[in-house]
């Protein structure tokens, strides 16, 4: 009598089993499903936004006709340029139109940085969907 009731509750808890797995197998596959959709959208946005960047001229010549033509407003809304200052230093440039970080840190075109007294937060852009797996880094006390 024992056994028969073991045996019913045992083929109960193995059809619980077997629809549980069923059922995490499924909400995996939409999960994978759904993580490699992210991971295309993130890589077309990527590619797209590399192809605008390379697309979009870096010095524009605007000839003396033009500048007289052009509204004052639009003058107006022109960054003005200055003539970049060189920093010996080659980790430490200094831009002057682009305020620095919060807090006590840095920027430059490769990695941006943070300190306090108890940290420091580096912070380097990389490609979306990069693994940590794939990456591979060497901290030293001149570079990074």
């Amino acid at each position: 009598m024992v056994s028969k009731s073991f045996d019913k509750y045992y083929q109960r808890a193995m059809q619980r089993k077997a629809v549980d797995a069923e059922k995490n197998k499924r909400a995996d596959e939409e999960r994978k499903a759904r993580a490699e959709a992210q991971r295309k959208a993130d890589m077309e946005a990527y590619e797209v936004r590399k192809r605008q960047q390379e697309e979009e001229p870096k010095i524009v010549e605007i000839t003396e006709e033009e500048e007289e033509n052009k509204p004052a407003d639009e003058e107006m809304k022109e960054p003005k340029v200055e003539a970049e200052k060189e920093n010996t230093d080659d980790d430490n440039t200094v831009d002057e139109d682009v305020p620095p970080p919060p807090g006590n840190g840095g920027s430059t075109d490769k990695y941006t940085w943070t300190q306090t007294l108890s940290a420091v937060e580096v912070y380097i852009p990389v490609k979306p969907g990069t693994r940590a797996r794939n990456v591979k880094i060497n901290l030293g006390a001149d570079k990074v």
